[in-house]
């Protein structure tokens, strides 16, 4: 029996943080025009100042700040999805490891992957990334997706290619066995 080797080994791209940032300011311009546009078509100056006793830039200073702290945000959770997930695969299983104070291991078995799908959302599609999608016979992981993954059409390939060996090494092994009983 051969040793277990690790044949790859990666998280989400850090590409992820590009997309976030990119959304959240797209979503502040939109935000900041609607904003402009509803106090002119709402005569803002006139009808609203004597009440609020705000001027519309120091609005849009508001909305700009409240906005800065939501992508900043947003650009923390992406970093926390990024660093809690780690991917491995060996020339035996995938192990998925998830978290980072409390974390959850999942060990896959090549032999059980029935079929390998890619699936390029058109967000990852901007920046040449997808997700490996892993359809398994396994009762706990039905279906397994490595996410945001460079890269993956090598790492397909490297899939396939230690699927098939482990499944031809298992027939081996099962032919020998039984031939050993016979």
């Amino acid at each position: 029996m051969e040793a277990e080797n690790v044949v790859w080994e990666a998280r989400p791209s850090n590409k992820l943080y590009l997309i976030d940032l990119l959304m959240g300011v797209a979503a502040f311009i939109l935000e900041a025009v609607m904003i402009l546009g509803a106090g002119v078509l709402l005569n803002y100056e006139e009808n609203f100042k004597p009440y609020l006793k705000l001027s519309m830039m120091e609005i849009i200073g508001i909305f700009f700040a409240i906005s800065f702290v939501v992508i900043v945000l947003k650009m923390f959770r992406v970093m926390i999805e990024i660093n809690s997930v780690h991917y491995k695969l060996t020339n035996e299983r995938m192990i998925l490891k998830r978290g980072i104070l409390n974390v959850t291991t999942d060990n896959l078995e090549l032999y059980r992957i029935k079929d390998i799908a890619i699936s390029q959302p058109f967000e990852l599609k901007l920046f040449n990334i997808a997700n490996v999608i892993l359809h398994t016979s396994d009762e706990t992981t039905p279906v397994l997706k490595i996410a945001s993954i460079d890269n993956y059409e090598e790492v397909m390939d490297m899939f396939r290619s230690n699927i098939e060996e482990v499944r031809a090494h298992r027939i081996i092994e099962t032919s020998v066995i039984e031939k050993g009983q016979g």
